[in-house]
């Protein structure tokens, strides 16, 4: 996050010092290289590296590091990508393929699933989303710049803006903008500024 061009050169020796890596090591580099081709607006290359890590651990991430958020991360790379039914799709596997990890089953996957259902006009399934994630965040004590958080209130902009509701879509705007700024990601910041955007 702090210096992602130093990413490829660190990946390629992880690579050359395991020629034949197993399943979760694969689906490690190869969802590191997603992270890195979304950070640099390469979604589509993006969705093939993720499509490679998910299927070196047969579809189902162990919970394990940062292989549970495998789904959650393809997600994002086909929303970069415009391809929300795809989103869609992924989230709803791993939803129903739960990978025992709570941050990701109960937030960030219902928070990108909130975004993803308000974008595609779905505004009740969305709002639930959005609030279902907002308290198993507070259960779990996670701040506001948790990812999922963000994504909610991404979901819930596009609600208040779908209804005409211009002052409450500013306010959670101003919360969200806040909250990503403090994550230092572009892919976060990006989105929260077309939404800033749609407001305008």
């Amino acid at each position: 996050l702090t210096r992602p061009d130093d990413a490829p050169s660190w990946l390629e020796r992880i690579g050359a010092a395991h020629p034949s890596p197993d399943g979760p090591l694969t689906a490690l580099l190869e969802g590191a290289w997603n992270e890195h081709h979304q950070n640099h607006g390469q979604p589509l290359e993006a969705i093939r590296r993720i499509g490679v890590a998910l299927a070196a651990v047969g579809g189902r991430p162990p919970n394990a590091g940062l292989l549970p958020l495998l789904h959650v991360s393809g997600a994002r790379a086909h929303i970069q990508a415009g391809q929300f039914e795809e989103a869609a799709a992924l989230l709803e596997d791993g939803h129903a393929h739960p990978v025992g990890n709570p941050v990701t089953d109960e937030v960030r996957n219902r928070g990108v699933a909130a975004f993803v259902a308000a974008t595609g006009g779905e505004l009740v399934r969305a709002t639930e989303l959005a609030r279902v994630t907002g308290d198993a965040a507070d259960s779990l004590g996670l701040r506001r710049h948790e990812p999922g958080r963000i994504y909610a209130g991404l979901a819930m902009i596009e609600v208040h803006l779908e209804r005409h509701e211009h002052e409450n879509a500013r306010d959670v705007l101003d919360e969200v903008r806040a909250a990503s700024d403090a994550t230092h990601r572009v892919t976060l910041q990006s989105l929260v500024t077309l939404q800033h955007a749609r407001l305008a």
